[in-house]
């Protein structure tokens, strides 16, 4: 028995658990939806890379083609985000741009720092 990918399965284009999308999904929620998934993405990924996850802060703006998100966490938990020479924080963001880009957007990840130096 061959074994077909999730692409090959499919009519359309690929989907979340390959189900068909809801009907009583407006036009203005089909434009929600990429961001609103993008930011959950980066929600999980960073949570499970730090070791505040409660004290980590994320924002996102919305331009016309265009999402900005920022986070803001504790000082010593930028350093794990980064990663080795910024290599952590590059495959985020590229992983971040591959996403926004299939739905023809662009997405921007920054890291905002605390003037607070006590935190």
């Amino acid at each position: 028995m061959r074994t077909q990918s999730l692409q090959e399965e499919s009519d359309g284009p690929l989907r979340i658990w390959n189900c068909p999308e809801p009907s009583f999904i407006d036009d203005a929620l089909r434009k929600q939806l990429p961001s609103r998934i993008m930011q959950e993405f980066l929600d999980f990924v960073l949570r499970h890379l730090i070791d505040y996850p409660d004290e980590l802060i994320l924002t996102k703006l919305d331009a016309p083609k265009k999402t900005i998100f920022r986070i803001r966490l504790r000082q010593s938990d930028i350093g794990k985000v980064v990663g080795k020479h910024g290599q952590t924080i590059l495959a985020i963001r590229n992983l971040l741009s591959a996403a926004a880009a299939r739905h023809g957007e662009k997405a921007i990840l920054e890291i905002v720092e605390d003037e607070d130096p006590n935190r």
